[in-house]
Formats: structure tokens, sequence, C-alpha cells
């Protein structure tokens, strides 16, 4: 990296469609293996990862790592 580069952060939201918690776990950690493979210096990661039902206001956490 050359001394004028500088780094951002980049926080994106994104809906994500699953059948259950577990497939949607397995989908982001799809994903996040595809932008470090496209991107091998990004470093990318999940902080959060909530069920919101269709027109609802409301969500649920749900835990990135499987219980």
């Amino acid at each position: 990296m050359s001394s004028d580069t500088q780094r951002y952060v980049l926080d994106i939201d994104m809906y994500l469609y699953a059948k259950s918690d577990k497939k949607a776990r397995k989908k982001v950690g799809k994903i996040l293996r595809k932008l470090n493979r496209i991107f091998p210096n990004s470093h990318a990661g999940a902080s959060e990862l909530h069920l919101q039902p269709f027109a609802t206001m409301t969500s649920k956490k749900i835990s990135l790592t499987e219980q």
C-alpha cells in the first residue's frame, strides 16, 4: 500500500432470505468468504444478524455463532 493511500471502513446493511436461523448464518458465512476472496485485505466480517418478518418494524437478534 502506498503512503498516499487511506483506509476506509464500510458498513453494509442488506436483506438476506433463508428458511431458518442456521441457514441464514450459513449464507452470512458464504457472503463473507466471497467478499474476502474478491478483496483479500478487506477483513470482511458480520457484527449482527436480525430476523425481521416482512412488513414489520420489530426484529429479533440472532446469534452469529451456532448454538
